[in-house]
Parts: C-alpha cells; structure tokens; sequence
C-alpha cells in the first residue's frame, strides 16, 4: 500500500466512480484536489468543508504538475487518456477500467482498527473484490481491531525480555489464539491483557 499522507492528489472527475475512489483518498488523509465541471452532492459537500479542493473546470495538461498520485475517473475515455499523457515516471496513475494503463489500482479493503485486509482483481472483476470483503466483514468482526491493539502491546513487552530469537517466536505465537479474538468479542479483553503483561513482567525482573 502507498502511504500518500499529506501527498498531493489529484482526481480528474467528480461522478460515482471519482466518489468512491476519493473516499479512499481521503480515508488516507491524502491532500486532494478535484477538476471537473460538475460533482456528486458528496463531493461538492467534502468541497464546501474543505476536505478537498474542487476546481469547477474541464482538465488541463497543467493539473496534474506536482501531484504524487492522480486518478483519472470522467466517463469521458479522451479525457481519461489525455491525464494518462500528462503523467510523468515518478507518478502514480489510476485510469477507471483501464487497468492495463494503471500503475497502481484500488483494492476493496476491510478494515478493523489498525488491521486492514485487501483483496484486488487487479480490474479484472472488481465486484468480486466486493462481493469477498463482504464475506471477510462476517468472518472478521470489529474485535478483530482490539485483538491486534492486545497483540501490538503483547509484542513490544516481549521484545524487551532480550531473548533470543527463538524464545520470542515462541512467546509470539502463544497469543496467537481464538481465544483472545472471543475475549474481544464479548468484551472481557482487558482482563486476559492485564494478565499476560503481569506474567511478561515477571518474566523481564527474572534473575538470569
């Protein structure tokens, strides 16, 4: 995945598909500016509270200067092409159902906390993409998102025990265990937290 915090983006396009791809941009705290003449109720409101920039014109060759990601969504193929011509190497281009075009694309991404699971047809069938996030929404609930935040924590106290590599794969892997996920899932988390640290923190004061 790019990281394009703060990146300057660009979307050429402002209709149902630039929609769901900006919603994305935006998810990424990505600095946005979006050309076209007309746009979704959605995006003229992200407009009016200033979480994108919206340009009311057609595309100009000079849009896409600067920008480290650039998104070509009209329903427009000559306009589509005419942003992919103005792209430079060190760009990142997604063309809307031009994949063979694309250096990069949007995967359909589910998402539970810090965990993030992305499924891509790399534009073959998007809808299948889809269509398996929403079966992955039903197997990885949210108590997926506290189980990784009790696994980030776990972590950092066991590689400050100082062992060596093969002791700490294998304190890694006992908490790799449905029953954290069921804890999480009926809320009770906290408790197994507690206790895990306490026991880590015995093993950390154990004389050598």
């Amino acid at each position: 995945m790019l990281n394009i915090q703060g990146k300057d983006c660009l979307v050429v396009g402002a209709g149902a598909v630039a929609e769901r791809k900006l919603k994305k941009l935006l998810a990424a705290k990505a600095k946005v500016r979006v050309v076209s003449p007309q746009a979704t109720p959605t995006i003229r409101g992200w407009a009016q509270q200033e979480q994108v920039e919206w340009v009311k014109r057609t595309f100009q060759a000079d849009d896409a200067r600067g920008a480290t990601l650039i998104v070509a969504a009209t329903d427009q193929a000559e306009v589509n092409i005419a942003v992919y011509e103005t792209v430079k190497p060190q760009q990142w281009i997604n063309i809307a159902d031009r994949p063979d075009l694309s250096t990069f694309i949007f995967p359909a991404v589910l998402t539970r906390g810090d965990l993030q699971l992305s499924i891509s047809t790399a534009g073959a069938y998007p809808g299948l993409a889809k269509h398996l996030r929403k079966k992955l929404e039903r197997e990885y609930g949210l108590e997926y998102g506290s189980y990784l935040t009790f696994l980030k924590e776990v972590r950092q106290q066991i590689l400050s025990l100082g062992l060596n590599k093969t002791e700490t794969s294998k304190l890694l892997r006992m908490y790799l265990d449905e029953r954290y996920v069921e804890a999480a899932k009926e809320g009770v988390l906290d408790e197994l937290e507690q206790a895990a640290l306490e026991e880590l923190a015995i093993l950390k004061n154990k004389p050598n």
